[in-house]
Order: structure tokens, then sequence, then C-alpha cells
């Protein structure tokens, strides 16, 4: 019995430190990381794709410097995809605060990704 409680105080001793809800948001947010960063990654390789076919038309001799926001693009996506797996990979969080924290910092990369798109192209 006494071994018994003593794993018990054990356990509630620990669930203090990792709250059972941080998984879940850390999981959600890495997987709002990279969704909104590969929608604005989409977003804006689809509107680059537009202006390289317009610049082909009308000046052929500058495709290569519109393929830049295409790149970047991409770019944006791969950040989102890091920022992602560094939180998956702490995805049992120490406390309630780093749960706040990086499910903020997940959120505000992928939108951030997205408004980046938006003005870049």
């Amino acid at each position: 019995y006494n071994e018994y409680k003593s794993y018990l105080s054990s356990k509630m001793a620990n669930q203090d430190l990792y709250p059972a809800y941080s998984t879940f948001f850390g999981t959600i947010g890495a997987a709002s990381a990279i969704v909104f960063s590969s929608m604005g990654a989409a977003y804006g390789t689809a509107k680059s794709g537009v202006g390289i076919s317009t610049m082909a038309v009308m000046k052929p001799d500058l495709i290569m410097k519109s393929i830049i926001p295409v790149v970047m693009a991409g770019i944006l996506a791969i950040y989102g995809l890091v920022v992602s797996a560094l939180i998956a990979q702490g995805s049992i969080l120490s406390n309630s605060f780093c749960v706040c924290v990086c499910v903020c910092v997940c959120v505000c990369v992928g939108v951030l990704s997205i408004i980046h798109q938006y003005i870049l192209v």
C-alpha cells in the first residue's frame, strides 16, 4: 500500500508540471503553423505563377528575375515547417505558460506568412 501511495503522490506532483492539455495545445499550435504557412506559400506561388506568365509574354528577357517571389514563398513554407517541428519535438511542455507561448508563436508564424504573401505578390 505504501508503494502505491508514493506512486500516486509522485503522479500528482508531476501533474502540476505537465498539464493534461499541454500536448493537445502544442499539437494544435504546430498544426496551425504548418497549415497557415502552407496556405500563404500556396497563395504566393499561385500569384507569382500568374506574374511569371505575364512576364513571359511581355518581356521574355526578365523571366529569371520573376522567379524570386516563388523562391521566397517556398522559404516561408519551410520556415513554418521548421517552427512546427521544433514545437512538435517538445510537445509535452513544462507548464501552462509555455503552452500559451507556443500556441501564440505558431499562430503568429502562420498568419504572418499569409500576410507576407499578400504583401509580397
